[in-house]
């Protein structure tokens, strides 16, 4: 489920009335100092359009102090284009989010609607047609994807993937901190989809506990880009980002970020991330105590704190992970996602966790064109090649010393070759009785 822009977004049905209630987080703090009022547009003037004060209006959005968790019945349902609304999941300051089902396609979407006092703010509508395109830019499976946008009956609203589980805040409200391991696997998720909004040049603007939704599978889920703006300069005048605005969650904003969103980049977001961090290890924001005003100054100008001397579980190859991701110059910090995956995953390496996710995300893609058979086997192959030379080549030369030394046809083995011809030419006693060689008697008459 896509989360509204403050609050908690736990998406799990309850039995009996299917009636959601969650707990509100920190707020994301919209405040252009110099439009007063800050986000929340002017009370509707009176005789405002019909569209506005209809009776699908009201239902949505009930009075002040309302019923905050209504359900709605599908069947007959309250419709807002061509989705019908089953339940409300909560309410924040820039919007409502409602379960619905797309009658067209038979899925159940997270519907986030625009309420309609801030439908007749323009700066607003665009900014949230802008989160609208921005997320329809992202295709990543830890980040939740959009699927409609729309306007029915004066209401604007979005159709997001929804997503069933549990956001990050409300895991360390029940466990008070998470297991080392845990908060390793989910930031090594989230920085593989900063890796790709990144990439996309689209800037979060808002990464917190609330805005991370664990499902029960252990994927870690992006959402709400209510604050997102593109990285491209051409598009200064898109951002609707004025001087003097502050943007973010004071717990997490990077301080160049408090001081002006519109420098906003990746960076950023790997600050906001690394607070993230460190509020699941330890339990708590790197400055939990104080005012607004001493939070920010806290971003700015304090050395990041050491995540080991509230929890001694860290190892010290983490701790200065985290503390890199938060520092206050932007020099400072990974430079992009993918030097913050590399260092996470020599931590992961260390502590000797598996590189995937429960689902089987492969963090780091293998990259490069897959070799031929021929490429990937020539080694062996050639060192076989050459095997085969020496023993052909060993075996030509013991075929030639043998005929070389083989005994002549017709010799005996053990005999000299000439013993036959020597036998033939001894000459033979004469007629006379000459002596023979060697015989000491003398010749008789």
């Amino acid at each position: 489920m896509s989360s509204g822009s403050a609050g908690s977004s736990v998406v799990r049905p309850v039995e009996g009335t299917g009636v959601l209630r969650s707990h509100r987080g920190p707020e994301t703090v919209i405040n252009p100092e110099r439009r007063p009022g800050g986000a929340t547009a002017p009370a509707l003037p009176a005789g405002a359009g019909s569209a506005l004060v209809s009776s699908v209006v009201r239902v949505l959005f009930p009075p002040e102090d309302g019923d905050g968790g209504a359900t709605f019945d599908a069947e007959r349902g309250v419709q807002l284009g061509h989705f019908s609304i089953v339940e409300r999941i909560r309410s924040g300051g820039m919007g409502a989010v409602f379960r619905a089902v797309d009658t067209r396609l038979n899925r159940v979407v997270a519907l986030k609607v625009l309420p309609p006092a801030l439908s007749r703010d323009p700066l607003i509508v665009q900014r949230f047609k802008n989160e609208a395109q921005s997320a329809a830019q992202l295709d990543h499976e830890n980040i939740a994807r959009v699927f409609y946008v729309g306007e029915e009956q004066g209401l604007h609203f979005i159709a997001f993937e929804y997503i069933t589980g549990t956001n990050i805040r409300e895991l360390i409200q029940q466990q008070g901190r998470l297991p080392v391991a845990d908060a390793v696997n989910f930031a090594l998720q989230m920085a593989s989809a900063l890796v790709h909004t990144s990439a996309q040049g689209v800037v979060h603007r808002d990464i917190k506990p609330s805005n991370i939704i664990i499902t029960p599978g252990g994927r870690a889920k992006l959402v709400d880009l209510g604050l997102a703006r593109k990285e491209n300069r051409d598009e200064e005048a898109a951002d609707l980002t004025m001087a003097g605005t502050t943007l973010g969650t004071f717990d997490y904003i990077s301080p160049e970020q408090a001081r002006d969103p519109r420098t906003a980049d990746v960076r950023s977001d790997i600050y906001s991330l690394g607070c993230t961090l460190y509020h699941m290890l330890t339990g708590a924001p790197p400055y939990p105590e104080g005012t607004v005003l001493q939070k920010l100054l806290q971003h700015q100008g304090d050395e990041a704190p050491d995540p080991a001397q509230k929890n001694p579980a860290v190892p010290e190859n983490l701790s200065i992970v985290v503390r890199k991701m938060m520092a206050k110059d932007p020099r400072r910090r990974y430079q992009n996602a993918e030097q913050l995956i590399r260092d996470m995953m020599l931590v992961a390496g260390a502590m000797g966790l598996r590189s995937v996710s429960p689902e089987g995300l492969v963090w780091l893609s293998a990259g490069g064109k897959r070799p031929s058979f021929f490429d990937r086997h020539l080694a062996w192959m050639a060192t076989a090649a050459a095997l085969l030379l020496i023993v052909g080549y060993l075996e030509y030369l013991g075929q030639g010393s043998a005929a070389r030394f083989s005994p002549m046809p017709g010799v005996s083995e053990g005999r000299s070759p000439n013993t036959d011809d020597s036998a033939r030419l001894k000459p033979e006693p004469s007629a006379t009785g000459s002596r023979e060689e060697g015989d000491p008697s003398p010749t008789r008459p």
